[in-house]
């Protein structure tokens, strides 16, 4: 397989673009997305960062998380990306 060059605006947008396809799905996607995002996490900006999270307490509130399952899977990422949000906040304020 050839590797390929892609841009940090370009990475962050494929996130967020996969985060908004797989939230709901009832298939494989949700599980392969979440670990994505937690593999990638640290490549992730933090205006992406709220982007997720948003998109995930929005969907949440509308109860379209998906199966209980796959809800639970998002609900536990939205606690990562909430704890990872607010780690960098307080590295930024130690500054």
């Amino acid at each position: 397989m050839t590797d390929i060059t892609i841009t940090d605006d370009e990475f962050q947008q494929f996130i967020i673009y996969a985060e908004r396809y797989a939230i709901g799905r009832m298939t494989y996607v949700p599980s392969e997305v979440n670990n994505i995002i937690l593999k990638y996490l640290p490549f992730i900006a933090n205006n992406t960062l709220g982007v997720l999270i948003r998109d995930i307490e929005l969907e949440a509130d509308r109860d379209m998380l998906g199966m209980d399952f796959d809800k639970k899977l998002w609900l536990a990422l939205l606690d990562t990306l909430k704890n990872e949000r607010d780690r960098r906040k307080s590295e930024d304020e130690q500054i």
